[in-house]
C-alpha cells in the first residue's frame, strides 16, 4: 500500500518512445490511452508512461494488419 513517505515506482515507456515506435504523434498515443487501446499511467500533471507489454501487443496488430 503506498503511504505518506512513501515512493511508488512506476515503469513504462515515454509516451514520445511509443509514439516513435507505432509511427505516430504523441498526441495519438495519448488518444489511444484516453480510447483504452493502450493501457498508460499518469505520472505527475502533465506526462504519460505507456504499458510496455500494451505497446508491444498494439505494435504487432498493426503490423499484422498491415501484412494483409
Amino acid at each position: 500500500m503506498v503511504g505518506m513517505g512513501t515512493i511508488a515506482t512506476v515503469s513504462g515507456v515515454p509516451v514520445a518512445d511509443a509514439a516513435a515506435a507505432l509511427g505516430v504523434n504523441t498526441s495519438r498515443v495519448r488518444q489511444l490511452i484516453a480510447a483504452g487501446q493502450l493501457a498508460g499511467v499518469r505520472v505527475g500533471r502533465r506526462s504519460w508512461l505507456v504499458d510496455a507489454e500494451s505497446l508491444d501487443k498494439l505494435r504487432a496488430k498493426r503490423e499484422s494488419g498491415k501484412k494483409s
